[in-house]
């Protein structure tokens, strides 16, 4: 429920036990996205005092051992004044190398979901360490004391710029999806999520806005007494834009009416320097010489 509903990424240690399996409560919800400890050498740090804990769910690796960090330490020459600490190690020395570049996937698009940020976090993770992999899961290529292998803060970043809509049904209600780069719509756009058609349905009134490009795939749909806007332009935060003319890309696009395929209606609006558009509860505007108009150009203020 948080982030107004988009979901909270929550980033769990898997333990420091050198066993199988996860240590609490990493396992306990699927959700959790869990993090194991690697060593310099690219291998799941395991040693005669402390280990990684490995195997079902564990999701990514992080380095764990000899982290620099600021602490209070026993060890520091004023203990109550802190040190600069290079013997942070474990689990929970990795772990927050993964919140942190779960932040920064958010900073590049604050308007993911939770699930899309996991799918980011996972599927860009280096295979690193002489480790097979050999496992197919959500994600992708897992391994059984790995996971999806390294945190690739630079990866994530990239694939933050853009969206991917897949097995999404629109309900009766107003939608606005963004991204500063492109969005990416269909069946079969990433292996990210369960891959069942995009279907804008009856009542509902959907719309895509995109800094780059917009790329409608097989198994988008659009349905009779439906609403779909596309629009590219400068996304930027927090959710506003300048008027940009409506470019949309058609790629085997299916709008059903009664089991039939109807034509796309285009329209390409004139720019202006002088109006912008901005989100509010959902819903999209545009403000233009003191006036605010709704999505379908109806003054309202």
């Amino acid at each position: 429920d948080g982030r107004n509903g988009k979901g909270c990424i929550v980033v769990f240690a898997t333990g420091n036990d050198n066993t199988i399996p996860l240590a609490y409560p990493a396992y306990s919800n699927p959700d959790i996205i869990t993090v194991g400890a690697m060593n310099e050498r690219s291998e799941r740090a395991s040693y005669y005092s402390w280990g990684s804990n490995y195997g079902h769910k564990l999701d990514i690796m992080a380095p764990g051992v000899r982290i620099p960090t600021t602490s209070i330490t026993l060890n520091s020459p004023n203990p109550y004044h802190g040190c600069f600490d290079t013997t942070f190690t474990g689990t929970s020395a990795a772990c927050p190398h993964v919140a942190a570049v779960a932040g920064l996937v958010l900073s590049i698009n604050p308007e993911l979901t939770r699930q899309e940020v996991e799918c980011i976090l996972l599927s860009t993770a280096q295979k690193v360490g002489n480790y097979n992999y050999d496992s197919i899961a959500q994600f992708g290529r897992w391994d059984f004391e790995m996971g999806y292998g390294l945190v690739d803060a630079y990866a994530a970043v990239l694939m933050a710029k853009d969206r991917y809509i897949q097995d999404t049904i629109y309900p009766t209600d107003s939608f606005v999806i963004t991204a500063p780069g492109k969005i990416y719509a269909g069946k079969n756009v990433t292996i990210c999520l369960p891959q069942g058609d995009v279907v804008i349905s009856s009542g509902s009134e959907a719309h895509y806005i995109a800094g780059e490009a917009i790329h409608l795939k097989p198994g988008f749909r659009v349905e009779l007494g439906a609403k779909f806007y596309a629009e590219i332009g400068n996304v930027t935060y927090p959710n506003t834009m300048p008027e940009r003319r409506i470019e949309l890309e058609n790629e085997d696009i299916h709008i059903v009416n009664d089991g039939h395929e109807a034509s796309i209606e285009r329209t390409d609006f004139p720019s202006s320097h002088s109006s912008e558009k901005f989100l509010r509860d959902g819903q999209l505007y545009i403000q233009s010489a003191g006036a605010v108009y709704n999505a379908e150009g109806v003054r309202i203020k």
